[in-house]
């Protein structure tokens, strides 16, 4: 089984992104680079979009296990 992050991105007040969101979307899809996360899978409908990535660590609680080292 394989750790995954999932981010969403609601249109309920950003309508008018929407069309700039799917176009990031199909952009993902196909990006390979060492520095940008990768894409796992996505799902989309009327009210949102949902974008799978690789596992990664939020960066508040990175910043408080670096300030606690």
């Amino acid at each position: 089984s394989q750790k995954v992050s999932v981010f969403t991105i609601d249109f309920k007040d950003q309508e008018q992104n929407r069309g700039l969101a799917n176009n990031g979307l199909k952009r993902i899809k196909t990006l390979r680079h060492p520095n940008i996360l990768t894409y796992v899978d996505s799902v989309s409908n009327e009210q949102s979009i949902q974008i799978v990535t690789e596992e990664v660590v939020p960066l508040i609680q990175h910043l408080s296990e670096i300030k606690d080292y």
